[in-house]
């Protein structure tokens, strides 16, 4: 029996036209859409949400979340008609390591190494158009193989394409083809 995960993930206020971000809160980040409800929970004890050398903690949690959630946002505009991906983020792992220190001893540039791969971990719920869950469960996503994947074509343009391609291989291989059934 699938589980009423939908009801754990409560998004204050209504839903939104287009992507809104709710500033930072104690403790939850929150991005709705007409096709998703996404919260960022107990952030502050996320593996790896550091700033980099140029940005200051709160502006760098911001840029990631909005990019990664506008991604979440992209895919979510995949499903049926009427369905709505609701998601629960509880740590992230960015590719890469901020916290070590280069050859010149620069603190905070972000080092992009196989032992430093993304790594995600949520639950989610998918609804159909009545609002009854068509697929629920929790994930654990991480790829020790980023640097050979699809992502690092687009790390040039994107500092977090390692991450998004994690979410968009879930997405593509786990959740479209179930409720395409």
């Amino acid at each position: 029996m699938k589980s009423k995960l939908g009801v754990l993930i409560l998004v204050a206020g209504a839903f939104c036209s287009g992507s809104a971000l709710a500033s930072d809160q104690q403790n939850v980040v929150t991005q709705v859409t007409d096709k998703m409800q996404l919260q960022w929970q107990d952030w502050h004890e996320y593996v790896d949400i550091r700033e980099n050398y140029d940005e200051t903690p709160p502006s760098f949690r911001q840029r990631v979340f909005k990019s990664l959630g506008d991604n979440i946002a992209e895919n979510a505009e995949k499903l049926p008609q009427g369905y709505i991906l609701q998601l629960l983020v509880v740590d992230l792992d960015l590719a890469g390591d901020a916290s070590a220190k280069t050859q010149a001893g620069v603190l905070g540039v972000r080092v992009f190494d196989q032992g430093f791969a993304p790594a995600i971990s949520f639950k989610f719920a998918v609804l159909d158009a009545d609002g009854k869950v068509v697929l629920d469960g929790s994930e654990q996503l991480r790829n020790r193989n980023f640097l050979n994947g699809r992502g690092s074509m687009r790390f040039d343009h994107d500092r977090l394409a390692y991450d998004k391609e994690l979410i968009n291989t879930w997405f593509s291989k786990q959740v479209l083809p179930a409720v395409s059934q």
